[in-house]
């Protein structure tokens, strides 16, 4: 049975492949009750789509487990949905990241309208499309980062990638690669100007574990020893 029609402005839905359900953001502050998704706008839009998911994920990874970041595509850049396994942890986050900056511009949260199909799948009330049922446009593309209950993820790409944190001002992209353009499968490194925050990405992902280990918390100079993480796929 295909879901009820929302009545939505633009710049308000986000979605994925396959038809997967509509979440909407409100229209305006306490329209709508407390919701283990959340809403953001005002995001940095010069970021690749797969960059900001992966710095969104690492970024609400604090306030509790992120099941699933969605992305907007290009014709409606800068916003996105962010999916808590518990209302606890998207409450915590709506508190305290609501205006913090993040990469370059303070965030703007509100509670999604309606749940998530990761939500309603983990509730058991996640019902399909019928195969004649029609579908909500979304962006191609627009794709998404799904954290299912194991851990694991889907991506969109075939590389393994890296995220480097606290970088100095001073790294530059040549630098990255000289770093870690000595461990094997090394395929590109994308430095986010400005920000102390890099991906690197390699061919597989035991290449990627290994230059990960190598290359924890080495000190590009004595008061920036580097964090790294997996990007999950």
């Amino acid at each position: 049975m295909a879901p009820p029609a929302v009545t939505q402005s633009p710049g308000q839905r986000a979605g994925g492949s396959g038809g997967r359900r509509v979440v909407t953001a409100p229209t305006a502050a306490g329209d709508v009750p407390p919701n283990q998704t959340l809403y953001c706008n005002n995001l940095n839009d010069k970021l690749h789509k797969q960059d900001l998911q992966a710095c969104l994920y690492e970024f609400f990874s604090a306030y509790g487990l992120v099941l699933e970041v969605v992305v907007r595509g290009t014709n409606m850049r800068g916003q996105a949905f962010v999916v808590f396994a518990d209302l606890g942890s998207a409450t915590a986050a709506l508190r305290a990241a609501q205006g913090k900056d993040f990469l370059g511009k303070p965030l703007r949260l509100q509670y999604a309208k309606t749940k998530s199909d990761a939500i309603l799948k983990l509730n058991d009330q996640f019902k399909p499309r019928k195969p004649n049922a029609p579908r909500n446009k979304v962006d191609a593309g627009a794709g998404s980062a799904t954290k299912a209950k194991d851990g694991k993820a889907t991506g969109e790409t075939g590389q393994f990638s890296l995220f480097i944190e606290n970088l100095p001002p001073k790294a530059t992209k040549t630098s990255l690669d000289i770093l870690f353009g000595q461990y094997r499968g090394h395929a590109e490194s994308r430095l986010i100007e400005g920000r102390g925050v890099a991906f690197v990405d390699f061919s597989t992902q035991a290449q990627a574990a290994v230059a990960m280990q190598g290359m924890q918390g080495f000190k590009v100079d004595p008061s920036h020893p580097i964090k790294i993480s997996m990007v999950e796929k």
